[in-house]
């Protein structure tokens, strides 16, 4: 089922690097949105040469990983359009002619499919009819959407049970791709949902990619990638026509190799939409925020970082990779920070308590929503769409379980499928909770109390979901800071309340610089 088969090859392109005028190699891998368009304009490069060489790659090297389900059939003229327009003094935008990967669950309305990595969806009956708002806000800024990304299928919320898979979790494994790999070693999970966008922008398949985040979904798989992965504001960039799993939670967000490149996607992602009604309401910014402004070198100087023990650092079990963390508060002290440690947030035990409800105050709201808002997505498709709701996609699978659950089941579809509805009062007495702990009388409190910035842990999927940061809908930025004894990177990341991010953006900058981590992973 992998699209890239029905694709022809290429053939080796006769550039691994391209020469300018004065024969000085620009390199492609590893190369920012700066230096492509900086290439651009010197006439050094071109959109095409830059499509051709990247899916080149995908085509050698990505039957080793299944990162990409699908690539744009008509890559290609775009690279073509995009170059004539440059040529013609018509620039787009900061994404003129830079091709970008989607997670398969944001739409488009061309000739490609949107999955969530199920084979229920991958028919031509089931394709979008248009573009979601992130899709038509990429190409509004010149950005050629070069394919789709593999997925943890239902972005990891079919089965709570992945024992049967190859990394015995579900994580990167669907119906559509098979199982995707680790960039760095194969042998290890991709981590999070958004598993294909972190393994192709690692491997230099594309220059950047977008993401989706639940709960850590795309600041997990980011930080064993060497990449930065913002997870925004709910609310800050749309979710129209973007597959769920609940509303109070998700959010897209981008993943790129440095924090400068997720600024400036950022810029281009985040504001206003009439068909997602989160985008308007208070206190969403109402002016764009112009986040790279804020990539300063000095930007931790005069900052209070809080450092949450309890639960966040106490049970992380990696002790090589700990080291190399604490390091890093002493970095953040260096670069001007005010270190506040500890910095608990006091109800992360309740947050945690997974006896509540369904099992969990988070798991409890994401069943009752995941089941009205993919039946509200799958009402977007094509009458032709036999797709109607959750019970349709439980009956698919059944009917192709030896495609569809030979690995693992879908206990967690049946759990969401059991609910009732959005008016139920267990519910909404559910989502006052959740607001109340991971909000007001958490995080909120917390930064009150020790007159916070930011906050800053470790990246660890071992003790998360839940994630209080994440139930309370608020920004995270990770930012890589070494590499572990089986060559996979780790990182670090920062979070605070809603529409934080320009001050996230500004310390994880300083700290990148400082650091430097990134490094690529070596080809198979």
């Amino acid at each position: 089922m992998h699209s890239l088969k029905a694709l022809t090859l290429l053939g080796t392109l006769c550039f691994s690097v391209l020469a300018n005028a004065h024969n000085t190699p620009f390199k492609i891998e590893e190369a920012s949105i700066r230096d492509i368009q900086a290439a651009f304009d010197k006439k050094t490069l071109t959109s095409r040469q830059l499509v051709e060489w990247y899916v080149n790659r995908i085509h050698e090297h990505d039957h080793h990983y299944n990162s990409v389900s699908e690539i744009n059939p008509d890559i290609f003229k775009l690279a073509s359009k995009a170059d004539a327009e440059r040529k013609a003094g018509k620039k787009r935008g900061p994404l003129h002619g830079i091709p970008i990967l989607l997670k398969d669950n944001i739409a488009t309305g061309d000739k490609m499919h949107n999955t969530a990595g199920s084979l229920a969806l991958y028919s031509d009956a089931c394709k979008p009819t248009r573009d979601s708002t992130i899709a038509s806000k990429l190409r509004k800024a010149g950005a050629l959407i070069l394919g789709k990304a593999c997925m943890s299928e239902w972005a990891n919320f079919r089965t709570s049970d992945g024992s049967g898979a190859e990394y015995k979790d579900a994580d990167g494994w669907s119906g559509r791709c098979g199982q995707t790999r680790n960039a760095y070693n194969i042998t290890r999970s991709p981590s999070g949902s958004s598993g294909g966008p972190a393994v192709a922008v690692a491997l230099n398949f594309v220059t950047a990619s977008i993401g989706t985040d639940t709960d850590c979904s795309i600041t997990a798989p980011a930080a064993i990638h060497g990449l930065v992965g913002i997870r925004p504001t709910v609310g800050l960039i749309s979710r129209d026509m973007v597959i769920p799993i609940a509303h109070s939670q998700d959010t897209p967000g981008p993943m790129a190799k440095s924090v400068t490149d997720a600024a400036i996607m950022m810029e281009v992602l985040a504001g206003q939409d009439s068909r997602d009604p989160l985008t308007n309401m208070p206190p969403v910014p109402k002016k764009p925020v112009k986040y790279t402004n804020y990539l300063k070198k000095n930007g931790l100087r005069g900052a209070r970082i809080g450092i949450p023990r309890h639960v966040f650092w106490e049970k992380w079990n990696r002790p090589e990779e700990k080291a190399v963390a604490e390091q890093a508060i002493q970095k953040l002290k260096e670069l001007g920070a005010t270190i506040v440690d500890p910095a608990d947030i006091l109800t992360i035990d309740r947050i945690s308590d997974m006896s509540y409800g369904l099992g969990g105050l988070e798991y409890t709201l994401l069943y009752y929503e995941f089941k009205q808002d993919i039946q509200a997505y799958l009402a977007k498709l094509k009458k032709q769409c036999p797709m109607k709701s959750l019970s349709d996609l439980i009956q698919y699978n059944k009917d192709h379980a030896d495609v569809e659950m030979p690995l693992f089941k879908q206990e967690v579809f049946e759990i969401s499928q059991n609910t009732t509805n959005l008016n139920d009062p267990f519910y909404q007495k559910t989502l006052r909770l959740v607001r109340k702990l991971s909000g007001s009388q958490g995080i909120d409190a917390a930064f009150r109390k020790y007159k916070l910035d930011a906050m800053f842990v470790p990246v660890d999927w071992a003790f998360f979901p839940p994630q209080p940061l994440a139930m309370a809908g608020y920004p995270q930025i990770n930012v890589p800071i070494g590499t572990d004894d089986e060559g996979v990177p780790f990182a670090v990341s920062f979070y605070a309340p809603a529409y934080s991010e320009h001050k996230l953006i500004q310390y994880a900058y300083a700290l990148e610089q400082a650091t430097k981590a990134r490094r690529p992973p070596t080809l198979l």
